[in-house]
């Protein structure tokens, strides 16, 4: 099972991330946390279909068995809300 659990996965850092880490250790697994799991991921990555990224959302599932959480996820696209 996964110890680390990555955010915002489908988008540049995230996937970054995602990337080196499996390339840098071949028995590595990661989990990723997407909102619908449309993507075609290899297989020691297990996506964890969540809730959008907001204070009500119900992260149970995404966490289980895990340790870490490295957040990748942002809302720069939503432009009205940046200063």
């Amino acid at each position: 099972m996964p110890e680390i659990l990555v955010t915002g996965a489908t988008e540049f850092v995230g996937k970054a991330v995602v990337q080196r880490w499996l390339a840098e250790d071949q028995s590595r697994r990661v989990a990723v946390a997407v909102r619908r799991d449309v993507q075609q991921w290899p297989a020691r990555v297990l996506p964890r279909v969540t809730d959008y990224l907001e204070p009500a959302a119900d992260w149970s599932v995404a966490h289980g068995g895990i340790s870490a959480v490295v957040h990748c996820a942002a809302r720069g696209h939503v432009m009205e809300n940046l200063v």
